[in-house]
């Protein structure tokens, strides 16, 4: 595990992680697949670090953002799964408020989490 400063990986850990990571992936024997997310505004900082720059150059799947449909269904479905149903309102509001700000599934997630556990 690598050290982390308010959730950032720091100094020559984040350097050696990353350098693990891109080695692995780019090993042509290997088995090593990283699924990773990463928020718009650091884009860029894999591609500073080489061997990761050329696998993170080659594989890279940008999402958009999802529309208020795929909102629902991502907030709605999992809930219907489990045989819980969201009101109206606060399926609006959480939709309203995802689309308000930039890079809030996460965001979403953790007020769908907390929400669960409280029930």
């Amino acid at each position: 595990m690598a050290a982390s400063r308010a959730g950032h990986l720091v100094g020559a850990r984040a350097d050696r992680f990353l350098d693990l990571i891109g080695g692995a992936v780019a090993n042509p024997a290997g088995r090593v697949r990283v699924v990773a997310t990463l928020r718009a505004d650091f884009f860029d900082r894999p591609l500073q670090r080489h061997p990761f720059a050329g696998v993170y150059r080659t594989s890279v799947v940008a999402l958009a953002p999802l529309t208020p449909d795929e909102l629902e269904r991502a907030i709605t479905r999992p809930a219907a799964d489990r045989g819980v149903e969201i009101s109206a309102g606060l399926l609006a509001r959480l939709i309203a408020d995802a689309q308000a700000e930039p890079g809030a599934l996460p965001l979403l997630n953790v007020t769908l989490h907390e929400l669960w556990s409280r029930r």
